[in-house]
C-alpha cells in the first residue's frame, strides 16, 4: 500500500511537472484560383490555381514552459508548405525561428524573426496583409522582389537585387540573427527594440549587413497609434546604408473600422533610389458574415528606376474584396487588384505576377482560408 502511494506521488508530480509545459502545432491553409493580365498585350494572361493568395499558408510549432514566478521561456518554428504543389521552402522554418524569454519585465526573442516594422503594418493593413498582390495586402505593390508598397524591412528593394544592407540581416519582413526586447502593456503602450547582427566581416568601404528598429504603439478603446524607425548599415557587397520611418494609426467606428500609415525611406550610396514616400489607406465594413474592405495608396521614388525602369519601385494601387467566415476557421474570399503607375519599360516574358516593367497588371482571385 505505502509503495502504491508512492508511485502515485511520483506520477502527481510527472504530471504537474507536464501540465507546466505547453506544445501547440497550429497553422493557416490558403488555396483558390487567381487570374493576372497585363495592360501590355504580349504578356498575355494567365489563370491558374494556386496557394498562399491571400496570405501564405504556414504550418507552426508553438512551445511554452511555465518556469514559475510568471517567468517562461518560450520558441517559435514556423515553415512554409504549398498549397499548389505541396513543396516547402528550401529553408525549412523560413517563416520563424526564435527561442526566448518572458516575465513580468517583459519578452526576450533570439533567432528568425518578424521585424519591428511588421505588426505596425499589418494591424493597419487589417487584414493580417493578406489581399492584393503576392497575398501581402499593402507590403507588396505591382512590381514584383523590386516594388514596394509599405516595407517592412528598411533597404529591401532600393537596389537592382534588393539585398541593401540586407543579405547577411534578413528578407523582406524578418531580420535573421536577431535580438529582440519587447515590453509589457504599460496602461496601453508597448515597445519593442530590435537588432540584428549582418553576420560578415567588415572591410574597408563596406560593413556587416546589420540592422536595428526601435517601435512604439499605443492602443485604447477604438484607437491604434504605431512608430516604428529602423537603420541598415552596409553590407559586405553593397556599400550603401539606409532608414526608414513608419507611422500608422487605425481607428474604429463600430459600422467601419479606418486605418491609415505614411513611410520615409532614404538611403545613401549604390541604391537605386535614395529616398522614398508612401502611403495607404484602408477600411474594413464588416456586415454579418461578411468582411469587405477596401486599400488604396501608392510608393514613389526619386531614382532612376522610378516610372519605366525594371527597378522601378513605384506603384498605385487599389484593392478591393471581401472575406466571408463559413465558420470559425473557415472562410471564402474575392479579391480584386491593380497598380495603376506607369506604363514604359522595356517589356519582358517576365512572369505576371510581378507586374514587371510597369505593366499595369490586375489580379482577380478567388479561394477559402482555413485555420487549425
Amino acid at each position: 500500500m505505502k509503495k502504491s502511494l508512492v508511485a502515485l506521488a511520483a506520477l502527481a508530480v510527472i504530471g504537474a511537472a507536464s501540465a507546466q509545459s505547453t506544445v501547440t502545432i497550429g497553422g493557416q491553409l490558403d488555396a483558390g484560383i487567381r487570374s493576372q493580365k497585363s495592360s501590355v498585350s504580349a504578356l498575355g494572361k494567365t489563370t491558374t490555381e494556386a496557394g498562399g493568395i491571400s496570405g501564405a499558408s504556414r504550418l507552426w510549432i508553438i512551445g511554452s514552459e511555465d518556469m514559475g514566478g510568471g517567468n517562461k521561456a518560450n520558441f517559435r518554428l514556423e515553415m512554409q508548405p504549398g498549397m499548389d504543389t505541396g513543396a516547402t521552402n528550401a529553408s525549412l522554418f523560413n517563416r520563424g525561428a526564435w527561442l526566448g524569454l518572458s516575465g513580468a519585465w517583459g519578452e526576450t526573442r533570439l533567432g528568425r524573426q518578424g521585424t519591428t516594422a511588421i505588426g505596425l503594418i499589418c494591424t493597419v493593413d487589417q487584414s493580417g496583409c493578406y489581399s492584393g498582390f503576392s497575398g501581402g495586402g499593402i507590403l507588396f505593390a505591382g512590381n514584383g522582389t523590386q516594388s514596394r508598397w509599405i516595407s517592412a524591412n528598411v533597404g529591401r528593394g532600393q537596389t537592382a537585387g534588393g539585398t541593401m544592407a540586407q543579405a547577411n540581416a534578413g528578407d523582406f519582413t524578418r531580420v535573421v540573427n536577431g535580438v529582440t526586447y519587447l515590453t509589457t502593456n504599460m496602461s496601453g503602450f508597448t515597445g519593442q527594440v530590435q537588432y540584428a547582427f549582418g553576420g560578415a566581416a567588415n572591410t574597408q568601404a563596406n560593413g556587416n549587413g546589420s540592422v536595428w528598429g526601435l517601435n512604439a504603439n499605443y492602443a485604447q478603446g477604438p484607437l491604434f497609434v504605431g512608430l516604428t524607425y529602423q537603420k541598415a548599415a552596409a553590407d559586405a557587397t553593397v556599400n550603401a546604408t539606409g532608414k526608414m520611418t513608419t507611422l500608422g494609426a487605425t481607428y474604429d467606428l463600430g459600422m467601419a473600422k479606418l486605418g491609415g500609415i505614411y513611410q520615409s525611406e532614404a538611403a545613401s550610396g549604390a541604391v537605386a533610389y535614395s529616398s522614398a514616400k508612401a502611403w495607404a489607406l484602408t477600411a474594413t465594413f464588416p456586415v454579418g458574415a461578411a468582411a469587405p474592405y477596401l486599400k488604396v495608396g501608392q510608393h514613389k521614388t526619386n531614382g532612376v528606376g522610378a516610372f519605366g525602369n525594371v527597378n522601378s519601385a513605384d506603384s498605385q494601387i487599389f484593392n478591393l474584396g471581401t472575406y466571408y467566415s463559413l465558420s470559425k476557421r473557415t472562410r471564402l474570399y474575392a479579391d480584386y487588384a491593380v497598380d495603376n503607375k506607369g506604363s514604359s519599360g522595356a517589356v519582358t516574358a517576365a512572369p505576371l505576377n510581378a507586374g514587371l516593367n510597369n505593366t499595369k497588371p490586375t489580379i482577380v482571385s478567388v479561394g477559402i482560408q482555413h485555420n487549425f
